[in-house]
């Protein structure tokens, strides 16, 4: 990955320039921003709920429970978020890229950040039975995937390349994680999404130790954004 990623770079320098990079970088670090400003490190709490409940005899039903809790906190935030970054769209255009002629890169992003929530359940799964190895080689095949795909979109499409292949590495990642996810645990479980939604209770214990990292990733999270 590190490789790939100075591989990346030379191609960046060369077909994107100064400007073209700079726009990558900020498109890339708005993102994750706000994705991290929706989890507030709720991917944390839930992967301490699944790990410290394994070798519990109704760990089936508590998986789906916290599930449950998690998807429906993190869906609403989602909601609450992009709308308040629609709202202000603008005015974090200016901020975040410096003029509003950039605006629809700025789109990108809140198109882009529900991409980076939706792979939190996944990767939070694989986390918390230290399915590391699942988890790299996810990270590795998306890597590679989108390197190829990379060359000939920057070559022909430049900046416009560049972007789709950032939307497409999350996209795939998102993709290989859930494969794994289900494969090696949603599958041994018999859950599917289905039940999730109609089996899975919300509880109250959960949802508090949800907020309670919830409270320390909002402290970290409006520390980031304003910096």
């Amino acid at each position: 990955k590190f490789i790939l990623s100075l591989i990346r770079a030379k191609f960046n320098a060369i077909f994107l320039g100064t400007t073209g990079m700079g726009i990558m970088s900020q498109i890339l670090h708005t993102t994750t921003q706000f994705s991290n400003f929706t989890l507030l490190d709720m991917q944390h709490g839930l992967v301490k709920q699944i790990s410290s409940r394994k070798d519990n005899t109704k760990f089936q039903d508590q998986l789906l429970n916290s599930l449950k809790s998690y998807i429906m906190i993190v869906f609403f935030v989602s909601i609450i978020i992009s709308l308040l970054t629609l709202f202000f769209s603008e005015k974090l255009t200016v901020v975040l890229f410096g003029n509003i002629k950039y605006y629809k890169y700025y789109l990108i992003c809140v198109v882009s950040f529900p991409i980076l929530v939706v792979n939190s359940i996944p990767f939070a799964l694989l986390k918390s039975f230290k399915n590391i190895k699942l988890i790299a080689k996810a990270r590795l095949f998306s890597v590679v995937l989108s390197f190829i795909i990379f060359i000939p979109l920057v070559y022909y499409l430049q900046l416009i390349g560049a972007i789709i292949t950032l939307v497409l590495t999350s996209i795939l990642t998102l993709i290989f994680n859930h494969i794994y996810a289900k494969k090696n645990i949603l599958n041994n479980y018999s859950i599917s999404f289905s039940k999730i939604l109609f089996k899975g209770r919300v509880i109250k214990k959960d949802l508090i130790e949800l907020f309670h990292f919830a409270g320390w990733g909002l402290t970290i999270g409006v520390y980031h954004l304003f910096t």
